[in-house]
């Protein structure tokens, strides 16, 4: 799945978008995270698309810092709502982003091809 989803090709087309962003976050001179978001098809919204933090660096506002960040580009671009989808299984994240004033909106569950599916949750928060 990560073969097929992170081709370089596609990462070249990912970059040099204009309605996606890539951004990383260092923390003196190593690579601890990173989070994407894009436009989408509706005017009023942005997409957080990932966002990914080292495992020892969580729990020190370094992911809020990175939402933040997010939320200001969102505002920025007169986006009044940020959605996102996350594993329903995945409880820390899940909680971070309650915390932070997301809220479910709704269930999916998407065919990701070779019999996997993502069973997500599709969460939102106005801006």
């Amino acid at each position: 799945m990560l073969a097929e989803r992170y081709k370089p090709e596609d990462l070249r087309e990912y970059l040099n978008s204009t309605e996606r962003w890539f951004d990383i976050l260092w923390l003196r001179n190593t690579l601890i995270g990173y989070c994407s978001y894009s436009l989408t098809s509706n005017p009023d919204e942005m997409k957080l698309e990932q966002l990914y933090l080292l495992e020892n660096f969580r729990g020190k506002g370094l992911g809020s810092l990175m939402l933040r960040h997010i939320e200001a580009e969102a505002n920025a671009k007169q986006n009044l709502i940020l959605k996102l989808q996350v594993n329903k299984r995945n409880f820390d994240a899940i909680s971070f982003y309650q915390n932070a004033g997301f809220t479910v909106s709704k269930e999916s569950r998407f065919d990701i091809g070779n019999g996997y599916f993502m069973d997500d949750y599709v969460m939102e928060k106005s801006i």
